[in-house]
């Protein structure tokens, strides 16, 4: 174990921790665990949890390390956002984390280990427009399918329950029913995306520091089931179809939005990060979920 001390002024404020797990076999060598990072309340806002991990990793770069890996908890939303901003990414649950539900894990390459940012695909040649339709509409819905297909193929584990609720049709009309806006994306005349704002499922409570300061049904919208047809991505395609459901969103007078997304999707945690969403506590029917992140932000008017 290494440890490190923060001070400021010759006052120690903030600490931080290494824990060497490459003999442990589902992490294997040159990795390390950042544990039990601390600012002191009154020394925070200078950006001191940001410096502490960073001398982390240089300490764990040091020691020949090439992966770090941490847990922080749901309701850490701060946390979570300082973790993402720094690189690290959603990763399985491991060790005594492993089924714990409002745990989250992160993993980031460090040292010689350590890779750029993958590279943005071109934008699409052709004419993108984004335009309201019905929730219903055949090639919103005919996206949607695909949408599942590719969920049941990250996530298997949830196959079970969607059966018991009448498997993804069901599942979709249930959802559709309280849906405020659907938009589709279409390149050239062809539908290569959509998306849905609906209604804040149960009140949830107060979404955290890191988001919008409250959850008020009356003013919270939901992004949902945003989907783009993999021969078009990271072009600004769901980019498109979310700055189109938050101009919706202001024209129906709501002044936040939340949106939850799993631990496996790590090019949408990147999109919504990109749009300004960060992270907030677990809302409404999300909440228990094992597998979700919580994004959030506040409209600007």
């Amino acid at each position: 174990m290494v440890t490190l001390l923060l001070a400021l002024d010759g006052v120690p404020v903030g600490c931080g921790s290494l824990r060497d797990l490459g003999a442990e076999p589902e992490h294997g060598p040159g990795t390390g665990e950042v544990k039990r990072v601390y600012v002191a309340p009154s020394a925070r806002g200078r950006g001191l949890a940001r410096t502490l991990v960073h001398a982390l990793e240089d300490r764990a770069a040091a020691l020949g390390w090439t992966r770090l890996v941490l847990e922080a908890g749901l309701q850490q939303p701060e946390a979570i956002g300082l973790y993402l901003s720094l690189g690290y990414a959603p990763v399985e649950r491991y060790g005594e984390w492993a089924d714990v539900a409002d745990s989250r894990c992160f993993a980031k390459a460090v040292g010689s280990g350590a890779r750029g940012p993958a590279p943005r695909s071109p934008a699409p040649a052709g004419t993108l427009r984004v335009a309201v339709v019905p929730y219903a509409d055949p090639d919103a819905a005919a996206l949607r399918d695909a949408m599942d297909a590719e969920s049941l193929l990250a996530y298997p584990e949830v196959e079970a329950a969607v059966a018991t609720r009448g498997r993804f049709g069901a599942v979709d009309a249930a959802l559709g029913s309280a849906v405020l806006v659907t938009v589709l994306a279409r390149l050239d005349g062809r539908p290569v995306g959509c998306a849905s704002l609906g209604r804040l499922h149960g009140s949830g409570g107060p979404a955290g520091p890191a988001g919008p300061a409250g959850l008020d049904a009356a003013t919270t919208g939901e992004l949902r089931r945003v989907f783009v047809h993999p021969d078009v991505r990271r072009a600004g395609v769901a980019a498109a179809l979310v700055r189109a459901l938050e101009a919706e969103a202001r024209a129906l007078g709501l002044r936040d939005l939340v949106l939850e997304t799993g631990i496996r999707q790590p090019a949408a945690l990147a999109l919504y990060r990109s749009l300004g969403y960060r992270p907030v506590l677990p809302f409404g029917r999300w909440q228990g979920d094992a597998l979700g992140l919580y994004l959030g932000r506040t409209l600007a008017v």
